[in-house]
C-alpha cells in the first residue's frame, strides 16, 4: 500500500513524533509482550518436536509455516521508525539545506 493508497482510507504516514508517543502507551507494551510470547511458543514448539511429521514434506511444510510465523512476530516485535517508512514504501521528503536565495539559477 503506498502513502497515497493510505491517505486514500483515511491513513496518514505517521511522523517520527507520533511514532515515539505510540511506543510510549501502555497498549503498546502489552501489544509487544503477546508478540514476544508468541514467538517465545513457537520456539518452544520447535525444541519440544511440535513441527515434525510422518514424511520429509509435511516436516517441511509444518517448520516452513512454523518460520514464516517467526518471521512475522520477529518484524512486529523489532519494528522501527525507519522500517516501517520502508515496509510503506514511503520516501521523507529531503529538507534542503541551503538558504532560499541559494536556490537553483542563483549567482554564486
Amino acid at each position: 500500500m503506498t502513502p497515497s493508497q493510505l491517505q486514500k482510507v483515511g491513513l496518514p504516514v505517521p511522523t517520527e513524533e507520533a511514532w515515539k508517543s505510540w511506543l510510549d502507551l501502555p497498549e503498546t507494551a502489552w501489544f509487544k509482550q503477546v508478540v514476544l510470547n508468541r514467538r517465545q511458543e513457537l520456539k518452544d514448539q520447535w525444541e519440544a518436536g511440535r513441527f515434525t511429521d510422518l514424511s520429509q514434506f509435511g516436516t517441511a511444510m509444518l517448520n516452513a509455516n512454523a518460520i514464516g510465523k517467526c518471521e512475522a512476530y520477529a518484524l512486529l516485535e523489532e519494528l522501527d521508525y525507519e522500517t516501517l517508512l520502508t515496509e510503506l514504501d514511503y520516501e521523507q521528503p529531503e529538507q534542503s539545506q541551503r538558504p532560499a536565495s541559494e536556490g537553483p539559477g542563483s549567482a554564486s
